[in-house]
């Protein structure tokens, strides 16, 4: 597939905010204008014994009635990840099978939230060997690993340490923003290594965060858009309304939140 420019991408919209069934989603998706999905690999639909062949196939057809495509299966056990031996295996046992399941469903792409480190100087020893296991099995099964972070200084060390070409960069705004960073300048550390963008805002007083509509927050999203221009970036845009009251709404307004931004 030919690479697009950022103003010929059509958004994908993270399904679990919603609280609909798939085919829900998939109507409501179509409605607003989205060209896709991203979905949770426990989501309780594809994370069941009976999602064998006959029903990925019928998922893949329901998704291509609405004009759609999954564009993304994610990952993510909490704040604590990979740096906490109660959650870490939880974490590469998911992070392998939506792999796996990438693999059967022809999605490109895997997005995986790494949790929060200690701090941005070291890497420990336990959560490089996860991420090299993921490295392979992602090579395996030919899919992106996209992983992702509040502090960008340490996600870029550590794809730097682990140069492997299926690893890349998933620039969450809301993360970055819940960290005390700044998005634009993540987006700009992390040039080159950015194979997704979860378009999300937020706001950050003292150490609690809240998350708001896209564009009421601090995520500066009119800049990393710039700034993903600047760069000929060709990857997903995935919009996530999670935590927001009426997400159907604010799914509506951050697709047009969005499109005034890519457009302006």
């Amino acid at each position: 597939m030919k690479p697009q420019k950022l103003a010929a991408l059509i958004p994908l919209l993270a399904i679990e905010p919603l609280s609909l069934d798939i085919r829900g989603t998939a109507q409501t998706a179509q409605k607003l204008g989205y060209g896709g999905l991203a979905i949770g690999v426990n989501h309780p639909e594809i994370n069941t014994k009976t999602f064998g062949p006959t029903a990925q196939r019928h998922f893949k057809q329901v998704l291509a009635a609405h004009g759609l495509a999954l564009g993304a299966i994610r990952v993510g056990v909490g704040k604590a990840g990979a740096f906490d031996p109660a959650t870490c295996q939880k974490l590469l046992d998911d992070a392998l099978s939506a792999c796996d399941l990438a693999h059967r469903l022809q999605t490109p792409l895997v997005s995986v939230y790494i949790g929060e480190p200690a701090d941005d100087q070291s890497i420990p020893g336990e959560v490089a060997e996860i991420v090299r296991l993921l490295a392979v099995r992602a090579d395996c099964t030919g899919v992106i690993a996209a992983l992702s972070c509040g502090q960008s200084t340490w996600l870029h060390k550590l794809l730097s340490s682990i140069d492997a070409p299926c690893l890349a960069a998933n620039l969450d705004s809301a993360r970055v923003v819940a960290a005390g960073g700044s998005p634009p300048q993540a987006a700009e550390m992390l040039a080159g290594r950015l194979a997704l963008w979860t378009c999300a805002d937020a706001v950050r007083t003292g150490s609690a965060v809240h998350l708001t509509p896209l564009g009421s927050g601090r995520a500066a999203g009119q800049e990393v858009v710039n700034i993903l221009k600047s760069q000929d970036y060709t990857g997903p845009i995935v919009v996530d309304v999670r935590d927001l009251p009426n997400p159907v709404q604010a799914a509506e307004q951050a697709r047009n939140q969005l499109q005034q931004w890519i457009f302006a």
